[in-house]
């Protein structure tokens, strides 16, 4: 077993987001085991190749990017919602803008599920 793996099946509650950044790239994946979504935005520095989906991957890209997170509140299911968000590489940022490429949610019973995204 990992060490994120261990330290997560020692909790005594159950991990809704797990919100990573060493795989210098941009990935979605959701479980039905905690944790129930993760997010990979490790794109800080130089981006790096694919490494081997995470389990129950929705989505790997290799760009620059970030993760946004927001509390979207409904009647009777308030959900966490994950956008990948790719930016542009350095030379052509100039006519590119970012642009969100993998949006997924997960609700307070673990319930993830992935997003679609708006077409232009």
């Amino acid at each position: 077993m990992r060490v994120r793996e261990a330290a997560l099946a020692d909790l005594d509650v159950p991990v809704h987001l797990h919100l990573a950044g060493h795989r210098h790239y941009l990935e979605l994946a959701r479980t039905g085991t905690s944790p129930f979504l993760q997010a990979v935005a490790g794109a800080g520095s130089t981006v790096r190749s694919l490494k081997q989906p995470l389990d129950g991957s929705a989505y790997q890209g290799m760009h620059p990017g970030f993760a946004r997170v927001d509390l979207v509140r409904a009647p009777g299911e308030d959900r966490l919602v994950v956008s990948l968000v790719a930016l542009p590489d350095a030379f052509v940022a100039v006519w590119q803008r970012p642009r969100v490429v993998a949006r997924a949610s997960v609700d307070l019973a673990g319930a993830a599920r992935i997003e679609p995204l708006a077409t232009p």
